[in-house]
């Protein structure tokens, strides 16, 4: 439950960060942002807490792993060279999908 929590709500803030950028301005706050953090938009600072939650299910992850449980998600996908290369190639073809989405 912990795990898909932590995954989940980095996920959204990642994405709700990334597809609010031009609404609501990449640095400065513009008139359509629902707020304003002392005049900064709100967007690239969801996407940074996202990347913080994300960094935190996979502290998560090693230290179940670690006490001999199962983790949502087996850190062992990055292990070798080569399962970490399809890894970033499916996140480049997902985010190129997203671009082309957004653009």
């Amino acid at each position: 439950l912990i795990g898909v929590v932590l995954a989940a709500t980095a996920i959204i803030f990642i994405s709700f960060g990334f597809n609010n950028l031009n609404r609501w301005g990449l640095a400065i706050a513009s008139p359509n942002a629902p707020f304003d953090l002392a005049g900064f938009s709100p967007a690239p600072v969801l996407i940074a807490v996202g990347i913080m939650i994300g960094y935190a299910f996979v502290i998560w992850t090693y230290r179940r792993q670690e006490q001999g449980k199962t983790p949502l998600l087996a850190l062992e996908v990055t292990g070798s060279a080569q399962e970490r290369a399809a890894v970033y190639a499916m996140f480049c073809v997902v985010a190129l999908e997203a671009m082309l989405n957004f653009s």
